[in-house]
């Protein structure tokens, strides 16, 4: 009797285990852990009813319960670190596209004071930085080069030595 009270209580944890399986994706290692938790549990009780006769098998089934334990601790642990979100490093540019009609980009409630509408486009002030600012630059350049195209940003070929870094 007492051998069955124990499988059911070593079937119900191992239950748990295939339970978290369902809901948070597959692992082998989580179908593993049950399985041997059974057939230790059954080793340990065939043992102690038949007598010990080989106590050495102790120690090789303790350690492979740790390792799978502690493995299984590990991999979990990892898998969490991995669904924490983050910033991405690099940013969508397509969506703060300065040519584009329908951009993310900030627009100003007036027009901006500051306008370089009659200025030939390589005597312009080059726009140059982080890719993390880029939508705060590309916003800054649909508020003040209104007149440069998509054509006159990339055909323009800069000069030489003109002290930008």
């Amino acid at each position: 009797m007492l051998f069955v009270i124990g499988l059911i209580v070593v079937l119900l944890i191992s239950l748990l285990t295939w339970f978290g399986l369902a809901f948070d994706g597959y692992e082998y290692w989580s179908v593993i852990m049950p399985i041997v938790m059974i057939l230790g549990y059954i080793m340990v009780w065939w043992q102690s009813r038949h007598g010990f006769k080989h106590k050495g098998v102790y120690i090789p089934v303790a350690v492979v319960w740790a390792f799978i334990i502690a493995l299984n601790i590990h991999l979990k642990y990892d898998e969490r670190i991995q669904r924490i979100p983050t910033v991405a490093s690099e940013i969508n540019q397509y969506d703060y596209d300065p040519f584009q009609e329908f951009n993310n980009l900030a627009k100003l409630d007036k027009p901006s004071t500051l306008r370089f509408d009659g200025m030939d486009f390589g005597q312009m002030p080059r726009l140059d930085g982080s890719t993390a600012l880029y939508p705060l630059y590309a916003s800054f350049y649909g508020a003040v080069y209104p007149t440069a195209t998509k054509d006159d940003y990339f055909t323009f070929k800069p000069k030489q030595n003109r002290g930008s870094l």
